[in-house]
């Protein structure tokens, strides 16, 4: 069968029908980069260092151990690490609750 008709039956691309023929019909092997590891003993000294503020902590990876890592990965991995409460603490500790106050005149 042509491509074209194989294309217009399953309403996909030709390019697409081209590239699976290419393939064999097989998925191509994913290559993913290895998971991180950071030592669960420097995330506590950094997180208590800076106070609870982790973009410091993704700073100070950086700037002293040469470890690049991403917010959302910095996050994550305290998280697992059980600091999901400290979390909550420090974000407390920067934004305190002040009740509005309202003056009638």
């Amino acid at each position: 069968m042509p491509l074209r008709e194989i294309a217009r039956r399953l309403q996909v691309s030709r390019n697409t029908v081209a590239v699976v023929i290419a393939q064999g019909g097989q998925l191509p092997k994913l290559v993913r980069s290895p998971k991180q590891k950071i030592d669960s003993q420097l995330l506590q000294r950094l997180y208590e260092q800076c106070d609870g503020w982790i973009q410091r902590m993704q700073e100070k990876l950086a700037e002293e151990q040469g470890i690049e890592v991403k917010y959302s990965t910095l996050t994550r991995m305290l998280r697992h690490l059980g600091n999901a409460s400290l979390f909550g603490d420090a974000h407390r500790r920067r934004t305190p609750f002040k009740p509005a106050t309202v003056s009638v005149s």
